[in-house]
């Protein structure tokens, strides 16, 4: 009795020494991380840096385990249950069904024929998540904190988080419904990352994960620092985890007018809306068209309308918004094919050493194009045009001092911006010129290995197959602005 007594407490002893030593080594990742992520490095640091940050949250999620995760059933199998727990709890959805379709995963098919503008869906509030800090066991945190207080989406990634490792949270249907994992950049290696270089994208990416770093190592020193308040967020907080949580909130969130009890049950803040989760409607795949979904302040619900005709069985969709896909490649894990909003960020402004800097900067601010530096976006032209203030900028960036002169004398940008003509010959060819030489320079910054097999037959397929549709869709942009330039210098 008395060996097998001794025994046990070795076992335990060992046991303890390796959660002591675990909790150490985290300790020590989570502080240079913490640290990595709180750097600002500049253009020239910015690519060993994220490398550095992308390497210690390997080693965190290489002794990080998820025990939360262990043989559950599959999103599909859950489906009924799922279903059976929204319209208990008010949804609406007879002419669609969920189910899953190949290539989309889950998503809605019409069940009977649906007409354009026909109502499909509709989603009372009561079913929407929204941050409760009077019944989370992480309420308290997310009222004071100094981070999660005032930004919406980490409160609701944290109280989503929180309610998934309670087990017997009423959100669990829901939970279970949501994807295990994302394409988000969160689960980009800096590889997969870095096929996007020269893309306005990359740089979008690296930041994402720089921040998401930083608030992960920030709370989970606060949870693991006071264990015994938060004793399931101490022993379950992870980096997968978070990311989980953030890649959720960021591919899902809407918003919605706040409720009178807003002051009570949901973090303050300013803004008139609230951040909410809508199951059920975001089962909805994207595709391009008109906006269809709005709130009912009268009714408290989400009111979700067709925007095409489905015949049964066809999938029914929604429109997420009219964005380019850097937008939808950083904040929702996809690139939509032929997006007709698909646009390029080209960042101009002034040579500090213009002598004639400020004049300029006056008269673009008179025209409504204000601040020192400044981003357009370039989509592809159309009927042989650019957008009105990329075109104000390029005739003020490349204007003589007379030119200049006579801009000022004009007491309002209305007369150029409804003309748009010319402010002369030389200054015409001087902008197309212009714009000409800086797209043919921003394309040689393109440096992505997407010719070394060798190296692209490593990385996750969809990951390549993204970053591939990101770059040939902005280089597109850039030729055709190129040729543009071409037409209008050859006339």
């Amino acid at each position: 009795m008395g060996k097998k007594r001794a025994a046990s407490q070795t076992v335990a002893r060992k046991q303890t020494d390796k959660a002591v030593k675990l909790y150490e080594e985290l300790t020590s990742l989570n502080d240079q991380l913490l640290t990595a992520s709180s750097l600002t490095p500049n253009a020239k640091e910015i690519e060993n840096s994220s490398r550095e940050i992308s390497e210690l949250v390997q080693k965190i999620l290489k002794l990080q385990t998820d025990d939360t995760e262990t043989d559950l059933p599959s999103r599909e199998q859950k489906l009924n249950k799922f279903i059976s727990w929204c319209h208990e709890r008010g949804a609406k959805s007879d002419k669609v069904e969920l189910t899953a379709f190949e290539e989309f995963g889950l998503g809605l098919r019409a069940t009977q024929k649906i007409n354009v503008h026909d109502m499909f869906l509709c989603i009372p509030r009561s079913l929407m998540m929204v941050v409760d800090t009077k019944t989370s066991s992480i309420g308290q945190l997310l009222k004071t904190d100094p981070i999660a207080s005032r930004m919406p989406n980490v409160a609701l990634s944290l109280y989503l988080i929180a309610e998934k490792l309670d087990k017997s949270s009423s959100w669990r249907p829901y939970i279970d419904m949501l994807p295990r994992n994302y394409d988000t950049p969160l689960y980009f290696s800096m590889e997969e990352i870095s096929l996007l270089k020269g893309s306005p994208t990359y740089e979008h990416c690296i930041h994402l994960q720089r921040n998401i770093a930083r608030q992960y190592s920030y709370f989970w020193s606060i949870f693991t620092n006071q264990a015994g308040k938060y004793p399931v967020m101490a022993k379950h907080f992870t980096y997968d985890l978070y990311r989980w949580a953030v890649s959720t909130i960021m591919t899902r969130q809407n918003m919605i007018p706040k409720s009178p009890e807003a002051t009570d049950v949901e973090v303050k803040g300013g803004d008139q809306n609230s951040l909410v989760l809508i199951p059920f409607w975001d089962m909805c795949n994207h595709k391009q068209g008109e906006m269809l979904t709005n709130y009912n302040e009268d009714l408290n619900e989400c009111h979700c309308y067709a925007m095409d005709v489905c015949e049964p069985g066809d999938q029914v969709f929604i429109c997420y918004g009219n964005r380019p896909n850097a937008n939808f490649l950083v904040h929702n894990g996809f690139v939509c094919r032929d997006n007709c909003n698909d646009s390029v960020i080209l960042r101009l402004g002034f040579s500090k050493t213009d002598k004639f800097v400020k004049t300029r900067q006056a008269i673009l601010t008179n025209y409504g194009v204000k601040g020192e530096s400044h981003l357009f976006f370039l989509g592809k032209p159309k009927d042989d045009s650019l957008p009105e203030d990329l075109l104000m900028f390029l005739r003020v960036f490349n204007a003589s001092e007379d030119e200049m002169n006579l801009l000022v004398e004009r007491e309002s940008g209305d007369e150029l911006r409804e003309s748009l003509e010319p402010i002369s010959e030389e200054n015409d060819r001087k902008c197309w010129n212009f714009l000409k030489v800086r797209c043919s320079l921003l394309l040689r910054t393109y440096t992505g290995r997407f010719s070394d097999a060798e190296f692209l037959d490593q990385l996750d397929a969809r990951h390549v197959t993204m970053a591939t549709m990101q770059v040939e869709g902005e280089k597109a942009i850039l030729n055709e602005v190129i040729a543009l330039c071409d037409r209008k210098l050859a006339n």
